[in-house]
């Protein structure tokens, strides 16, 4: 099977949470892809991309936003793995990226304020250190958090420009690794006690953020 975080949140909208969101978006963990997955990245997006696709075509009320998977240090014990990240992420930027919906974590946490990227030699995204927590595999800093939240907010923003005409997000509003906080945003926590997995929900406006996670550090 797959890391399941996407089942899940097919199941979470379909079950009564989409008559309270009009926005959400699903990412993975980078331990949702390693070398040891039972999965390979193309499978993982397979699936990602049907449940997405899916969801759009079910529930046109509800904007769904899109996302590449996070990425960690390049000296890191996984940093190895960010290849296949990367291969992971490249599918979600080819079937996504021009749709105008695509949160892109992964170009965001290996960008430096100045533009300068932390890539290989084959184009592997790498964590920017100056963005990175202790564990060499989160953004642990304030640079980094605004780097990773600062596209996610204006894509917000820009959806409620385009259906309000006004903006209620501001770019620069501060948010931690996976859920987005704005004036705007009040945030509920709806909790899988069985699961491995969790998701952050919020409303006015709604965002359901959904990521999964393995016993490793979160």
């Amino acid at each position: 099977g797959t890391a399941g975080a996407a089942p899940s949140f097919d199941y979470r909208i379909r079950n009564g949470l989409a008559s309270q969101i009009d926005t959400a978006v699903l990412k993975f963990c980078y331990a949702d892809v390693r070398s040891t997955s039972p999965y390979t990245p193309a499978e993982l997006f397979t699936e990602y991309a049907a449940t997405m696709d899916a969801l759009v075509a079910d529930f046109p009320a509800i904007t769904f936003i899109f996302a590449t998977e996070t990425i960690v240090m390049e000296v890191d014990e996984d940093g190895d793995d960010n290849d296949l990240r990367y291969a992971y992420n490249q599918a979600v930027r080819a079937a996504y990226a021009s749709g105008g919906r695509l949160w892109d974590i992964a170009l965001a946490e290996s960008t430096a304020a100045d533009g300068t990227r932390v890539i290989d030699g084959s184009g592997v995204e790498h964590l920017l250190p100056t963005y990175a927590s202790a564990d060499q595999e989160h953004i642990g800093t304030t640079a980094g958090r605004m780097a990773a939240s600062k596209p996610l907010l204006l894509l917000l923003a820009e959806i409620e420009e385009n259906s309000t005409g006004t903006h209620t997000l501001s770019p620069n509003s501060a948010m931690h690794e996976h859920t987005a906080t704005a004036p705007a945003l009040q945030q509920t926590h709806l909790l899988q006690p069985a699961s491995a997995a969790h998701a952050h929900t919020a409303t006015s406006p709604s965002i359901g953020v959904q990521h999964d996670l393995t016993p490793n550090p979160a």
